[in-house]
């Protein structure tokens, strides 16, 4: 019926919308009428019209739904050479064991610097029948090296975790003697410990910490765009701001800066104003049994009556700054914590994410790791005898590693629910001598 109307479109010379192409291919694609689609590309090209740029993965994933035209495909993948189209291409040669026209197609995208899915490498490894004995073509054993080292370059470079599907495929192809550059690796799916070493191999992992020039550039386009911003007066007034600058300055540096109401919040069941005696037996441990040279950040509410007796007594322990009711507190915390050094913490459960965005590309690793190594984030309802736990601090990097030795592979097992959420399972893959 769908290919009846085109044909009566065009025989009338009436426009068909890019739309109702669309709304046809899709509905082709998702029942498996990969004949329907190839009468419609032959139509198309019969009449000599113009494809959209945004049909052509969808063309070709209907032309690879047909077992026997399916390498037509590939004349169209000139005009659409993304990763999409490359994949949906490169899983049909897998399907029918083409290792040559896989690896041409690996190499065109490792030149045209084409991304490559997570998805993809699966399907060329399984192809590989990862696991058994098997014959693969020298050209095609360096290509799949080449993907797989792209891909978990990838992963590094975004701090993102493959899944633990990818990571047993990933798993067998690095025992196999076709692996690595032609070597054998010992694998294991494996934890790391406290220290940054790994329970596998015993290599220790990289350390969680920034250059001092790193850190100082941090400092620099967080001041300048979260302190200085055009936006800053949303959340602050002009002399609310001045007053806290100056409150600082003359204060700094801390050890610690404490997100108050984040932490009253967050660490005690209790109710009412018991939950200013938990911020309060907080910052007394830090000082008494720490040491610690506190500065706790508030609201004007948190000195009213009632509240006020135990806000009263810890502004005798640390220095305590109480901004405006309607006042964002992210900024005055981040400007505390980065003027008191590059040892300063900071105490919240607040993420900071859009703070993070507003610093430059090549400084946005640099923040998330400052990030994860300077926060103390209070276990929710955690406070026990006037003590509050919190999440470990990991001293080492989760982001995919590789040295000479051996590769290490932070992986989603399944269990991450938010995307600040760090993986505690990984793929060890260290090379045999």
């Amino acid at each position: 019926m769908g290919f009846s109307f085109f044909e009566f479109m065009l025989a009338e010379g009436k426009p068909i919308t890019e739309n109702i192409i669309g709304m046809y291919l899709h509905i082709c694609v998702n029942n498996n009428e990969a004949d329907y689609v190839l009468k419609w590309y032959d139509m198309w090209r019969k009449h000599k019209l113009e494809i959209k740029p945004n049909l052509y993965s969808l063309i070709i994933k209907g032309i690879c739904q047909s077992r026997k035209h399916w390498r037509q495909s590939l004349d169209l993948l000139k005009k659409q050479p993304h990763g999409k189209t490359y994949h949906t291409i490169i899983a049909m040669a897998c399907h029918h064991g083409d290792m040559d026209l896989t690896a041409q197609l690996l190499r065109e995208m490792h030149c045209g610097n084409v991304e490559i899915f997570d998805t993809t490498v699966v399907e060329v490894l399984k192809m590989m029948q990862v696991g058994t004995a098997c014959y693969v073509p020298e050209a095609l054993r360096e290509d799949v090296h080449k993907a797989v080292v792209k891909m978990l370059e990838r992963h590094r470079q975004e701090r993102t975790y493959p899944t633990l599907d990818v990571v047993e495929v990933l798993q067998l192809y690095f025992r196999r003697p076709y692996g690595s550059e032609g070597e054998t690796w010992h694998t294991r799916l494996t934890s790391i410990r406290r220290d940054g070493t790994c329970d596998a191999c015993e290599q220790k992992l990289e350390p969680l910490e920034i250059s001092q020039e790193q850190f100082e550039e941090l400092r620099r386009q967080l001041l300048e765009k979260v302190i200085k911003g055009t936006d800053i007066y949303r959340q602050t007034t002009p002399d609310e701001l001045e007053s806290f600058l100056n409150f600082v300055n003359e204060g700094a540096p801390y050890d610690i800066i404490i997100d108050g109401l984040n932490v009253a919040y967050t660490c005690s069941k209790a109710a009412g104003y018991m939950r200013y005696k938990v911020l309060y037996d907080l910052v007394a441990h830090l000082v008494h049994d720490h040491g610690l040279k506190c500065l706790v950040l508030g609201r004007h509410h948190m000195t009213n009556k009632h509240r006020g007796s135990y806000i009263q007594k810890m502004t005798a322990l640390a220095d305590c700054f109480f901004a405006q009711n309607v006042s964002e507190d992210d900024p005055f915390m981040l400007y505390a914590t980065l003027q008191s050094g590059p040892e300063a913490r900071y105490i919240t459960n607040d993420l900071l994410r859009d703070h993070k965005y507003l610093v430059d590309d090549d400084m946005k690793v640099a923040f998330e790791r400052w990030q994860q190594s300077r926060q103390l984030k209070p276990k929710l309802n955690s406070m026990s005898k006037g003590r509050v736990a919190f999440q470990a601090i990991r001293p080492y990097d989760t982001v995919v590693q590789r040295t000479e030795q051996a590769w290490h592979i932070p992986y989603d097992d399944g269990t991450l629910q938010y995307s600040y959420d760090l993986p505690k399972r990984w793929l060890c893959a260290a090379r045999l001598y």
